[in-house]
C-alpha cells in the first residue's frame, strides 16, 4: 500500500480512519478522508501500542498492523517448508535401525564361536547399542524442534504485529540451526555405524574360513 501521513487525501484515508477508530482511537475520528493532527496522533498511539516506529506515517507495517494491506514480504516466513528434511531424517532413522539389526545379527553369530573374538566384537555391540540410544534422543530432539517450528510459523499466520512476527523469525532461525545440527549429527553417526558393520562382517567372514580351515 501507498504510505498515509499527514496531508493525505481520499478512500484510502477514509479506511485508515475507521481502521483507528476500530483500535479504539481516542478522540474517536472523524472519518472525513483528511489525514490532518488528529488522524496522526491517533497512529502515533497505535504505533507506540505495537511497539512499532511511532512516525505517525502508515506504510506497509503499520497498515498491516491495522488490517489495512497485505503481510509485507519481509514478515514472510524466512525459514522454508521444513516438511522434506524431516521426512529425509526419519527416512534415515529407518535405514540406520536395518543396519544396526544387521550387524547385531552377526555379533550373535561370532559370539558362538571364538572367545577372542567374542570379545572384540563386545565392544561392536556396545558401541552400536549406545549409538543407537543416542540416535533414538537425537530423532526426540529433531522431532520437538520440528513440531515447535511449526507452531511458530503457524502462530506467524495469525499475527498482524510486525514486531511479535520478528520476534518469533528470530526463534524460529534458532531452531533451524539446531535441526541443521542434527541432521549433520545423525548423518555422521550412521557413517560411524556403517564402519562399524564393515568391520563385524570382516569378522564374520575370518570365523568362516576358520570353520573351513
Amino acid at each position: 500500500m501507498a504510505t498515509l501521513k499527514k496531508g493525505s487525501k481520499g478512500a484510502p484515508v477514509k479506511l485508515l480512519q475507521d481502521a483507528l477508530n476500530k483500535q479504539n482511537a481516542k478522540p474517536k475520528l472523524k472519518v472525513d478522508g483528511l489525514f490532518g493532527s488528529g488522524t496522526m496522533a491517533a497512529t502515533i498511539a497505535f504505533q507506540k501500542q505495537k511497539k512499532l516506529k511511532p512516525d505517525g506515517q502508515v506504510g506497509e507495517n503499520t497498515g498491516f498492523a491495522l488490517g489495512l494491506g497485505k503481510r509485507p514480504k519481509s514478515l514472510e516466513w524466512p525459514h522454508g517448508a521444513m516438511d522434506a528434511q524431516y521426512y529425509k531424517i526419519i527416512e534415515a532413522r529407518k535405514f540406520n535401525s536395518n543396519v544396526v539389526k544387521d550387524a547385531i545379527e552377526f555379533l550373535k553369530a561370532a559370539q558362538d564361536d571364538i572367545e577372542n573374538v567374542r570379545k572384540a566384537l563386545t565392544v561392536k555391540e556396545t558401541t552400536l547399542a549406545n549409538t543407537e540410544k543416542n540416535l533414538e534422543k537425537l530423532f526426540s530432539e529433531h522431532k520437538r524442534n520440528y513440531n515447535e517450528m511449526e507452531r511458530m510459523r503457524i502462530a506467524c499466520e495469525k499475527l498482524a504485529n510486525p514486531v511479535e512476527i520478528a520476534v518469533l523469525h528470530k526463534k524460529a532461525g534458532g531452531r533451524l540451526k539446531a535441526l541443521h545440527t542434527a541432521s549433520d549429527a545423525w548423518y555422521d553417526s550412521m557413517d560411524m555405524i556403517g564402519k562399524v558393520k564393515v568391520e563385524i562382517k570382516a569378522y564374520s567372514e575370518g570365523l568362516k574360513k576358520i570353520k573351513r580351515g
